[in-house]
């Protein structure tokens, strides 16, 4: 039901916060207003070097569906308490919510939008501030939308 079962890298990637190429989907029927939710751990560095494990959560929802196009919200949620701005500078780049569009019929994403806006006071002392924003946007391109070969 839209788990990774197996997966083989031969390079380890880093794991930025983008999202993959898949999204996790209920294994039964769902109509909108349906939420679902997919568990996440991350490692974060405690000033004194120690090692801490945030949970986190990516929480999916079903808006709409439309001519065979579901519009799914995802936004992340840390669900480990952080009081600590050090540690909340290290979760910033991985906290984005946005939109998928799903090709039902297809089973394909059609389209994804997720964006990062956050920020963080005294992270490096009473005066420092940090602000994080951007913006990913992936759309699915038809074969026929491929560039043609230079003409000589």
């Amino acid at each position: 039901a839209g788990n990774i079962v197996n997966r083989q890298d031969k390079i380890q990637h880093p794991d930025l916060g983008l999202g993959g190429l898949t999204i996790p989907l209920p294994a039964e029927e769902i109509a909108p207003g349906h939420q679902w939710a997919e568990p996440m751990e991350l490692k974060v560095q405690l000033e004194d070097k120690r090692i801490q494990s945030v949970k986190i959560r990516e929480l999916f929802e079903l808006v709409k569906v439309e001519t065979g196009v579901a519009t799914i919200s995802v936004k992340t949620q840390v669900l480990t308490p952080i009081d600590d701005p050090r540690v909340q500078s290290q979760l910033i780049q991985r906290i984005s919510k946005g939109e998928i569009r799903f090709d039902v019929d297809n089973g394909r994403i059609l389209s994804r939008q997720l964006d990062w806006d956050e920020q963080v006071l005294g992270f490096s002392g009473a005066d420092s501030n940090m602000k994080y924003l951007q913006r990913l946007t992936e759309t699915l391109v038809p074969a026929t939308q491929t560039a043609a070969l230079p003409q000589r």
